[in-house]
């Protein structure tokens, strides 16, 4: 495997190759022959592979996969090398097939947030798990959200379907240094707080979910499925 630097239009590269003489890897690098621009990865055959960027040796920026016949197979963005937001796969004929949520929970703690499946072009709703947030009215010093969701819980998947029993939100109130305030209401509809400045309202979303098959009998053995979205409104959504 061979490595060599060039020079191209004041840009300095650095190329790594396949045994059989094809590119595996080329970036742009700084002064200190670190990796600070478009970076391209291949198949051993010459296809692109992998599109990306870095920032001074950290891969901070959109993100590309690619199928050898040059259909996407997945894009996003990276932020200090973590998949962070959302995600689209698809599948080799460029049909999209599943959007996918990572938050970042702590400073090295990711998690995935929402899922969304997609068969035939519609949305697969016994594999998803996602929600929907409806600004329904907005005062000077309030807004009054509706929520909508549908969770895929591999235990509601076995049983066809699940129903909501009981539901809340958590939110980490910006009007009193986001400390949590609990809310429980009815129809997943509530009324949230505003302050001046431009901080967003934040909050995490608690179901407890029953497969319906339990409903009607063997109360007593349930074990009840607990579900959690992270959610996040800006400022600007409500303004």
């Amino acid at each position: 495997m061979l490595m060599i630097l060039s020079c191209q239009k004041k840009k300095k590269w650095y190329y790594k190759y396949y045994d059989n003489g094809n590119v595996l890897l080329k970036s742009e690098i700084n002064d200190d022959s670190i990796f600070n621009g478009l970076t391209e990865k291949f198949y051993n055959t010459g296809e692109l592979w992998i599109r990306t960027w870095f920032h001074k040796g950290i891969n901070t920026d959109s993100f590309f996969v690619y199928y050898k016949n040059g259909e996407i197979k997945e894009k996003g963005y990276v932020k200090n090398r973590h998949e962070i937001g959302w995600w689209k796969y698809f599948d080799s004929l460029g049909n999209l097939i599943k959007e996918e949520e990572t938050i970042r929970l702590k400073k090295d703690s990711f998690a995935i947030n929402q899922s969304i499946y997609y068969k035939n072009g519609k949305i697969d709703s016994l594999k998803s798990s996602f929600y929907k947030i409806k600004i329904l009215e907005k005062t000077k010093d309030s807004i009054r959200i509706q929520f909508f969701n549908n969770y895929g819980h591999p235990e509601c998947v076995k049983r066809d379907t699940c129903d909501v029993i009981n539901w809340a939100i958590v939110i980490q109130n910006p009007c009193n240094n986001y400390q949590y305030d609990t809310i429980f209401f009815k129809k997943k509809k509530a009324i949230i707080k505003l302050c001046s400045g431009e901080k967003p309202i934040k909050g995490i979303i608690y179901d407890q979910l029953m497969p319906i098959e339990k409903l009607s009998n063997d109360l007593e053995n349930v074990v009840l499925l607990v579900v959690e979205k992270n959610f996040v409104i800006p400022v600007s959504t409500v303004e």
